[in-house]
């Protein structure tokens, strides 16, 4: 989890950096933004059908937790 906030720190100097150096507005190209915002989603749907498929057994949280506390 640390590790997720510090690239996440990094990332934003880094753009804040990138900004103060380049100040005229950044026009992004239109396969970029779809990239953007299409990737995170099929990457999350992709995992869930992956995990409710059976794939990663075993790692999830077990259906018989009654009788694992006892």
């Amino acid at each position: 989890m640390t590790s997720v906030w510090g690239v996440s720190l990094a990332l934003s100097l880094g753009l804040r950096r990138w900004g103060d150096l380049r100040p005229e507005s950044l026009q992004p190209s239109w396969p970029a933004v779809m990239a953007v915002m299409l990737f995170p989603p099929l990457l999350m749907g992709i995992w869930l059908i992956l995990s409710q498929s059976g794939v990663d057994r075993g790692r999830g949280e077990s259906f018989e937790s009654d009788q694992e506390s006892r």
